[in-house]
């Protein structure tokens, strides 16, 4: 799954921001949520299953600011177990031989407009 997938699969009606990364003006803060997402990992290489994994966090976190009222996420960050990683995006993605996991966390937000 190459990064063009992800773009395809995510849209472009939501953005995110992984902590550290620069945002537009944030007009409202609506709230913060964590997704925990796993991915079939039987007879799948481990990265395949982590990036599956991720995606799925990450539409999960666009439906949920879409779903809230929100146009972004921002200060994603890696919450596997509640060990927060800010590490921009590098990820923290378990894998196992049955299924790997991804947990993200981050806050929904209304962006103001970027040209204002």
């Amino acid at each position: 799954m190459s990064s063009s997938d992800f773009a395809t699969l995510l849209g472009s009606d939501v953005a995110f921001y992984f902590a550290g990364e620069q945002s537009p003006r944030v007009e409202k803060e609506i709230s913060e949520y964590v997704a925990n997402k796993r991915s079939n990992g039987f007879a799948r290489a481990d990265d395949k299953a982590c990036r599956r994994a991720l995606l799925d966090a990450m539409i999960w976190l666009r439906n949920k600011a879409k779903a809230e009222g929100g146009n972004a996420v921002v200060g994603i960050v890696s919450y596997y177990r509640k060990d927060e990683v800010k590490k921009g995006a590098v990820i923290e993605c378990h894998a196992g031989d049955i299924s790997s996991g991804v947990a993200l966390k981050g806050t929904v937000v209304k962006l103001g407009n970027p040209g204002a």
